[in-house]
């Protein structure tokens, strides 16, 4: 949850995604929108995250900077497959309509440790959960019946989708979200680049 202290900002770091991999996105989202119950992400705003860190004190955010700086940028660039379109945690009452990841899945879990071990460093704990990659395209309304489970099943399995877009990933970011009522405003307060 969000804080109202102006000392603190709701952080996360993140790969961005190039425009070309959103419209991909885009595209895929406008062939399954037919189901109602269904509220979609913006293109614009769709990341993968590597480490959520919550409310965080405006102070350390240069430390955090320089921790990613001094752990990450001496890892090389990578690039990823986005491709194919699955659910959490299951068809049955899915909540979360998701794009799969895939091409140097090595060099990307190398990657999410690196971002791990300098955010320990500056006092994070890594997330009990295991890392499991995947884009956030859409959430299943609250509200949602039993009848739009299964037309979200009927939309996902009539429209199956392989290769979705290819991407290099050359930056992560630490990006400030501030929730607002229209939906999330990011923004990007430090960006630490990969070696080519």
């Amino acid at each position: 949850m969000a804080t109202n202290n102006p000392t603190h900002y709701r952080l996360f770091i993140a790969i961005d995604l190039p425009p070309e991999a959103r419209q991909s996105l885009a595209r895929v989202q406008d062939k399954l929108k037919s189901v109602r119950a269904i509220r979609w992400a913006k293109p614009q705003q769709i990341h993968l995250t590597l480490q959520f860190l919550g409310d965080t004190p405006i102070a350390r955010v240069e430390a955090i900077s320089d921790a990613l700086q001094l752990e990450v940028s001496s890892l090389s660039s990578l690039g990823l497959t986005l491709n194919g379109v699955g659910v959490f945690p299951n068809p049955k009452r899915p909540r979360i309509i998701w794009a799969g990841l895939g091409g140097e899945g090595d060099a990307l879990k190398a990657l999410h440790r690196a971002v791990i071990s300098a955010t320990q460093t500056v006092g994070f704990q890594a997330e009990k959960r295991p890392f499991k990659p995947h884009l956030t395209i859409g959430r299943v309304q609250k509200w949602a019946k039993s009848s739009d489970y299964a037309a979200i099943r009927q939309v996902i399995q009539r429209n199956p989708i392989a290769e979705i877009a290819t991407f290099s990933v050359d930056h992560i970011s630490l990006i400030r979200s501030q929730l607002k009522p229209t939906g999330p405003i990011y923004t990007q307060l430090a960006r630490v680049d990969l070696e080519n």
